[in-house]
């Protein structure tokens, strides 16, 4: 039996408060709290408790050298990728199940084998169905459409994939875009374009994945619903199919 992502990710989650209670901040965590919460996590109602007091660790770390200081959070990312990560634990397995229940075989990020060392280069799933494969990008509701880092240019872009970030930029800074709408569309037309174009090249599809026909899926949480039909529309995607299992995420596949 495949064990569930989530599972993977509570896992290391306990872990890691478990390695963190000697910490002089952590006094507060004990076991039954720990307990506590990865049952609740379970139940999808994991609370803020021990979450925030994490994040405090991660944010604010102890040195022998500076017990008494603070650096500034800017200088440390580590509370901004736990967040996200939780984030994606609770919402992954929706993906995968409003799509299964739509009649498709889905593989997740795990078994799609890369072919360069950047996660960045291959989709967060793959779904087929008859004759039909859905390359898809996964954006949880901890990563939102206005984040600064999807208008930057990375070090693996294609030319083209980057002229998508600027083009946006641009017609935001111009004020003829709204930031909401704009980062919608370098999924659409940059990252999930840029998928599909680099099959067998960045990575492989799983045994058996016709590429009869490629479409793209777009998955998001169900309020970004006007902001992604808008940034589709932009994109000159008018026909879409949109799955929506009434659990707080859709799904939008469209032709490339």
């Amino acid at each position: 039996m495949r064990e569930d992502s989530s599972d993977n990710i509570v896992r290391d989650f306990e872990l890691l408060l478990k390695e963190t209670q000697s910490l002089p901040q952590a006094q507060a965590i004990s076991d039954a709290d720990i307990t506590a919460e990865i049952a609740a996590h379970r139940k999808d109602k994991l609370s803020t408790f021990i979450v925030t007091t994490l994040i405090l660790i991660m944010a604010f770390p102890l040195t022998d050298s500076k017990a008494n200081e603070m650096p500034p959070l800017a200088e440390n990312k580590s509370c901004k990728e736990l967040n996200t990560m939780l984030g994606k634990a609770d919402f992954y397995p929706k993906i995968e199940e409003s799509l299964k229940s739509r009649g498709f075989v889905y593989f997740d990020g795990k078994v799609i084998k890369g072919k360069t060392r950047s996660h960045h280069r291959k989709p967060d799933y793959i779904a087929t169905r008859k004759n039909e494969t859905v390359i898809g990008e996964i954006k949880s509701p901890q990563e939102p459409p206005t984040s600064s880092s999807w208008r930057q240019r990375q070090p693996n872009d294609t030319e083209e994939f980057a002229k998508v970030r600027q083009d946006v930029l641009t017609r935001e800074r111009q004020g003829l875009l709204d930031p909401n709408i704009g980062g919608h569309e370098i999924i659409i037309r940059g990252q999930i374009t840029d998928y599909a174009n680099n099959i067998g090249k960045t990575y492989d599809l799983p045994a058996g994945v016709n590429t009869r026909k490629i479409r793209g899926g777009y998955s998001v949480p169900e309020n970004q619903s006007k902001n992604v039909e808008a940034a589709l529309n932009n994109c000159g995607k008018m026909s879409y199919e949109k799955i929506n299992n009434n659990d707080g995420t859709l799904t939008y596949i469209f032709d490339l």
